[in-house]
């Protein structure tokens, strides 16, 4: 148990269909767990501060460019690292390989884990104390807009939204010293589809390699309800 202070500055220009097209994000939140309302050995802390700046290539109307760096820090007397980067994230229907549950928790509520997502390293997380992050993001929606009445005459109405089409490149280290030496790269695609039928839908599929650690190749189902902001990860 504990207590969290946050600052968010949005300045963004959107849309429902492509989400944000142009604009500049920055956060700073910091939280403090004592140990006397925990089961932790001692008193912990956590800051995290994020920049993202997104802007509209040339040539097309919808396609963006978004460049994402992150920062977080466990701060605490534990003699074990307690952030976990990378891992499934909400609404994993598939992946190959399942590496997920290697980390076990002793004093955390299973639900209450600290976690940071990085692209790329859904199948293979890992612990440390404190993590650098840079992510590199195009977008493209392309808009379908088209419907039928009802499906099969008797079942509800069905819309399809937009297909969506994602590369990425995220970077990640512990040590901004050390970068070279411990450093995680993961590069990849992923197609999302977005449709209505009996409420908002989204699936998405993500292919991604691995250029540090195991280099392996990484297959990712995602299905869940449509957040509205198409290009948020």
């Amino acid at each position: 148990s504990g207590g969290t202070l946050a600052l968010f500055h949005d300045a963004v220009e959107r849309t429902p269909m492509s989400g944000i097209r142009r604009g500049f994000q920055a956060s700073l939140a910091g939280s403090l767990y004592p140990e006397s309302l925990g089961t932790l050995s001692s008193t912990l802390g956590d800051l995290r501060g994020s920049l993202r700046i997104t802007s509209p290539l040339p040539r097309f109307r919808r396609h963006t460019l978004t460049l994402g760096l992150r920062a977080r820090g466990i701060l605490a007397d534990e003699p074990r690292p307690l952030l976990e980067v990378g891992g499934n994230q909400l609404g994993t229907a598939f992946d190959h390989p399942n590496e997920a549950d290697a980390y076990l928790y002793p004093g955390l509520v299973p639900r209450r884990r600290f976690r940071e997502p990085l692209r790329g390293f859904e199948t293979l997380p890992f612990l440390v104390d404190q993590i650098y992050i840079a992510d590199l993001g195009y977008f493209l929606p392309i808009i379908i807009d088209r419907g039928t009445a009802t499906s099969f005459s008797i079942l509800p109405s069905f819309f399809l939204r937009q297909l969506e089409l994602e590369l990425f490149a995220s970077a990640a280290t512990s040590s901004t010293r050390a970068a070279r030496n411990d450093s995680h790269l993961a590069v990849g695609g992923a197609l999302g589809l977005r449709l209505y039928w009996l409420g908002p839908f989204v699936a998405r599929y993500q292919l991604s390699q691995r250029l540090t650690d195991d280099d392996r190749l990484q297959h990712l189902i995602t299905l869940g309800g449509d957040l509205g902001d198409p290009n948020a990860y």
